[in-house]
């Protein structure tokens, strides 16, 4: 989505780790997954996506006016939502064919691109504790590669940036 945000519209979009596309520091879009894997090999992916497209800020929830926008928030025009849909479309199924064919590698090269905070600090609140570090790198499995105050280095599966900040 960031990356078609990029070429579709201009907007300089790029990705919170893990599933949030921001523009202008901003959150535009949402993106879940659930997938299944058996002896490592991939069932299936599904996936789900929130987007912002013609919503003026003034209608989102109060408490969120400060750190979501949409495209037609950035573009300062409403949007052919036939068209967003028929180019996403387009573009995610170019991105699926090349994903059945050349596996993950390339496409999570094009994500580490988009992303937003290396070599920044960040806080990150997983399910058992709150870390702090510095961002490496995103591993092949998707994993981000947190450098701490002690130098050691963690990988974290999932989890929830709650702040981060150029260092």
């Amino acid at each position: 989505m960031a990356n078609f945000l990029r070429k579709q519209y201009h907007l300089d979009a790029g990705v919170k780790w893990p599933n949030d596309v921001l523009v202008k520091d901003k959150k535009i879009c949402g993106v879940l997954t659930e997938g299944s894997t058996r002896n490592k090999h991939l069932d299936y992916v599904i996936v789900g996506l929130g987007i912002n497209v013609n919503v003026a800020i003034e209608a989102l929830p109060k408490e969120i006016q400060e750190t979501g926008t949409s495209i037609q928030n950035e573009l300062g025009t409403e949007i052919s939502l036939t068209e967003f849909i028929q180019h996403f479309l387009e573009d995610f199924e170019r991105l699926y064919v090349e994903f059945k064919e050349n596996d993950l590698f390339p496409l999570l090269n094009a994500y580490e691109d988009l992303l937003l905070t290396p070599g920044q600090w960040i806080r990150i609140r997983t399910v058992h504790e709150t870390l702090e570090g510095v961002v490496q790198r995103i591993d092949p499995d998707g994993s981000l590669v947190l450098k701490l105050a002690d130098n050691s280095v963690r990988r974290i599966i999932s989890g929830e940036v709650v702040d981060s900040k150029r260092i």
